[in-house]
């Protein structure tokens, strides 16, 4: 009698490859998407933090400001240096940076780069007389949600010292 030699035959080899091929596009797909996120989450905590740098600048300066107003999207701060001079400090978004403008009384001027910007910086009078400074970061579309970030600060600037 003869040994029956019992082996794949090539259909089911088939089934098997193509059921594997299958199996591995899914997986690499699902790599693929978890490395995008993955990548979405850290620029967006990057771009909060900075944000959350820069609003802190202007919350430090308002707190040693003598008033704060702001009008046309630029925070005023009149506040006084170490010798009790008058200065002048406007923080506004340009070109996609937070700028720090600063002016003596012998109009000597300083600009500094606050953080780069992201997104946009909101400067609104809120109901109850604080300052609202709202960063928005725009986020991609999908169907059904919107990525993106957002960050609220309110200043009291009758918390400023007289």
């Amino acid at each position: 009698m003869k040994p029956s030699l019992r082996a794949f035959t090539l259909i089911e080899l088939a089934i098997v490859l193509s059921i594997l091929i299958v199996m591995s596009g899914s997986v690499s797909r699902l790599f693929i998407e978890m490395e995008k996120v993955n990548r979405l989450a850290r620029a967006n905590l990057n771009n909060a933090q900075r944000a959350e740098i820069a609003l802190e600048h202007i919350r430090a300066d308002a707190r040693g400001a003598v008033s704060v107003s702001s009008s046309a999207g630029v925070i005023h701060m009149e506040a006084r240096d170490e010798s009790l001079k008058p200065v002048t400090i406007e923080y506004a978004v340009e070109g996609g940076e937070l700028l720090r403008k600063t002016t003596r009384p012998d109009d000597r001027e300083q600009i500094e780069k606050i953080a780069a910007m992201n997104g946009a910086l909101l400067i609104a009078s809120a109901e109850n007389g604080l300052l609202k400074l709202e960063w928005v970061q725009p986020g991609r579309m999908e169907p059904g949600r919107r990525r993106g970030a957002r960050l609220v600060v309110y200043l009291d600037p009758g918390e400023v010292k007289p």
